[in-house]
């Protein structure tokens, strides 16, 4: 230990002799090292992190695939995942989840929500309770008692300021009254990407009436202790292939899809992020070519000393200890300001990352990055410090000391290690160059792709209307369904008027027809163009 702290304070007394060196230095290793940490951080919340849910290697997720019909993957229908629940033998517990977006009426200002409709079980089966209040109960899947909620910790705190009393409270949405039972914890994730701040039973009645092509739902499921993946997704063809033989009108050509869910979470962005890792890698292994570069070219005005200390007893082995510690040392110097570059580094990555990229907003630096960093700056110090050290103790004394009296700038043999490193170094370079080059092409290619139509100073809006309560009177005579209509209309020519004395609309577009989304309500999507 005391000749490692010798060779540590001789080390840094080079260092201070030589401060411009040792800047240049840090400055270069501190860029490999710095990009490497910072996708590495990436790569290690999306790909390497388990799932935040309980027993995570046993979730799956479950899709509908037509390869007949060039559907590769396809959400579930209601009486589909029925049947699959209901059939399966592999799985422990089967969940489905749909989207929600209900408007808050009767606390402050409305707001329209973010939320789910989910299974009773979903909770349960991800392993993650309410923090506040109770989950769903088994007998909330039934038609009448399915109106309640639960909100996500981010909602409470914002919209009810943290208040416990909140459980039992009675929120209007799309003017339905819902009874508030639960608040789940800080730390939950939901299994969509987009924000969800609320969550309502998805009854198996209302799942049981939608069409067996009316595919809108996410399926999740855990499997039975012992069961693996190829035998669920055996059991699951033969299911699909008995529900084809059933309903050949509707499933005809459809099977099922099973794989694990982090593999559906994470397998779209892996081969983008194993791209870039593999990007900043060579970087740094140009860094530590430059730095090796520097090295040795140091090491000239060193080899008098070297040979000197040699002559004198110095045994080579420590030597070598001796200017091995002084790489390593500057390989930690490195990673040490290479991880302030990390740090906003990454917090510019999740700026400009796409919202669809998972687990995006987990990304930091934690031990793992941390530790990483370490062993990344050791490897460094030692893989760009270990040629020079054992080309400049070369136990060749007369030679050193002839080609250091005639002023000799190196020897033949530092001449060929010089040049094999710039070799090295200008061709990662021109890998990564081109590479660049490459990438850059595609996206101006990509953004000079026409649409089909002239997408300069045009808006789209989309519009959903509850079929709750009608604004309108219902006359004697009429039905509900045709008050429900009648008011939908009056919205709908409402929200008309009030869109085109807005300033600036020189022109709008609607479809004839609309459309029903996940939560039963007609969406009529429309198209504005900015003056």
């Amino acid at each position: 230990m005391e000749i490692l702290l010798q060779d540590i304070r001789y080390a840094l007394r080079v260092m201070r002799r030589g401060p411009a060196f040792t800047i240049v230095a840090v400055l270069a290793l501190a860029l490999g090292i710095g990009a490497s940490s910072s996708i590495f951080s990436v790569a290690s919340a999306v790909l390497l992190r388990p799932l935040p849910y309980q027993d995570p290697g046993r979730l799956v997720w479950l899709s509908g695939n037509n390869l007949p019909g060039g559907i590769k993957s396809e959400a579930a229908s209601g009486p589909d995942y029925l049947d699959w629940a209901n059939q399966n033998k592999s799985f422990q517990e089967m969940a489905c989840f749909s989207g929600w977006q209900p408007t808050l009426t009767n606390e402050g200002e409305p707001e329209r929500i973010p939320g789910g409709a989910v299974s009773v079980n979903l909770f349960g089966l991800l392993g993650k309770h309410a923090y506040v209040g109770r989950d769903f109960m088994p007998e909330e899947d039934q038609e009448g008692r399915d109106h309640v909620v639960i909100l996500s910790y981010g909602l409470w705190q914002r919209r009810f300021g943290g208040d416990r009393a909140v459980i039992g409270k009675t929120l209007t949405l799309n003017g339905t009254p819902y009874a508030v039972v639960g608040v789940m914890p800080s730390d939950f994730r939901y299994l969509r990407l987009s924000q969800t701040d609320i969550w309502t039973p998805q009854t198996s009645a209302s799942l049981a009436s939608k069409p067996r092509r009316a595919d809108f739902l996410g399926v999740v499921a855990r499997l039975n202790p012992g069961v693996m993946l190829a035998q669920a997704q055996a059991e699951m063809n033969a299911i699909a292939a008995e529900l084809e033989r059933q309903y050949p009108a509707s499933n005809t050509g459809w099977r099922t899809t099973v794989m694990s869910l982090h593999e559906r979470a994470v397998g779209r962005v892996r081969p983008a992020l194993l791209m870039l890792l593999g990007a900043v890698g060579f970087l740094l292994l140009i860094a530590c070519a430059n730095v090796s570069n520097l090295l040795l070219v140091r090491a000239t005005a060193r080899q008098k000393e070297i040979a000197v200390r040699t002559a004198l007893g110095a045994m080579r082995w420590r030597l070598i200890r001796q200017l091995l510690t002084e790489s390593v040392l500057l390989g930690l110097m490195g990673g040490l300001a290479g991880l302030g570059l990390a740090f906003i580094g990454i917090k510019g990555l999740i700026a400009i990352s796409p919202a669809d990229i998972p687990r995006i907003t987990e990304v930091g630096i934690d031990r793992v990055v941390l530790g990483f960093t370490l062993v990344v700056s050791l490897l460094t110090g030692i893989a760009f410090g270990l040629a020079p050290a054992l080309q400049t103790v070369k136990p060749i004394l007369s030679e050193t000391l002839k080609e250091g009296g005639r002023g000799s700038s190196s020897g033949a043999r530092g001449n060929v290690i010089r040049i094999v490193l710039t070799i090295a170094e200008v061709s990662l370079a021109l890998v990564l160059l081109i590479g660049s080059g490459l990438l850059i092409k595609s996206f101006v290619g990509l953004q000079r792709v026409s649409p089909g139509f002239n997408p300069e100073r045009l808006l789209t809006a989309r519009l959903s209307l509850p079929s709750s309560a009608p604004l309108l009177s219902t006359t004697a005579g009429q039905g509900e369904s045709t008050a429900r209509h009648t008011s939908r209309v009056g919205r709908q020519r409402c929200a008309d008027s009030r869109r085109r004395k807005l300033p600036g609309l020189c022109g709008r577009r609607r479809p004839a027809t609309t459309a029903r989304n996940e939560s039963g309500c007609r969406v009529c999507p429309g198209v504005s163009r900015i003056l």
